[in-house]
């Protein structure tokens, strides 16, 4: 019994001890992840102020990619000036960036007209566009908000807007630039995919 106590006492300390080096491990790892994401963060606020053009960083969304010591870091900036503002944009605009991520005219003309439905304070269907009894008659019990968009994540609850639609367009908009198109200079491909005209390709470009 006793040799049976010893060796129960034995392996809970030697499991206490791995648990106590796994629990070490991970906070190190985290610590210095934590580190190397703040480090990148300065490297990007003095990048984009760096007087020289050929070597300050442009804030459209590109991925810079650094080493900051045995750590890969990916960074993105994206100047809001860059986006496309929901609350801001017109219907054509919309018609164009729906188009340009695979839907068709008569779809992404009652999507287009059912976002400016949803931000306009009145009741008034537009054309194609949808207002509360549309939505009930979809079978959904909540309307649309007849005020301007709070988050970009208030899309999900226009009537229309798929999910795999909005992880394409997401990274382009905001509710913030209170401008009525994006700055080309600025703007990620998201964005850009709103311009009248514009091919994905132009885009990437």
């Amino acid at each position: 019994w006793i040799l049976l106590l010893m060796t129960i006492s034995t392996g809970a300390y030697t499991l206490m001890a791995r648990m106590d080096v796994l629990e070490a491990h991970t906070v190190l790892w985290g610590t210095r992840a934590r580190m190397a994401a703040e480090a990148g963060l300065n490297l990007a606020v003095l990048s984009l102020r760096d007087p020289d053009e050929l070597t300050r960083w442009i804030p459209d969304g590109r991925p810079y990619k650094l080493r900051i010591q045995d750590a890969i870091v990916e960074i993105k900036v994206t100047d809001e000036r860059g986006k496309l503002d929901i609350n801001a944009v017109d219907e054509l605009a919309l018609q164009q960036l729906f188009l340009n991520n695979g839907l068709e005219d008569d779809q992404a003309t009652k999507l287009a007209a059912a976002v400016k439905d949803w931000n306009d304070p009145d009741e008034m269907e537009r054309p194609n566009g949808a207002e509360e009894e549309t939505y009930l008659a979809s079978g959904l019990s909540v309307g649309p908000g007849n005020h301007s968009f709070v988050m970009v994540e208030e899309l999900l609850q226009v009537l229309g807007m798929s999910w795999e639609l909005f992880l394409e367009i997401e990274p382009g908009l905001t509710v913030f630039s209170e401008a009525g198109g994006p700055d080309p200079a600025y703007a990620p491909v998201e964005a850009l995919m709103a311009l009248p005209d514009m091919t994905q390709e132009e885009a990437l470009n």
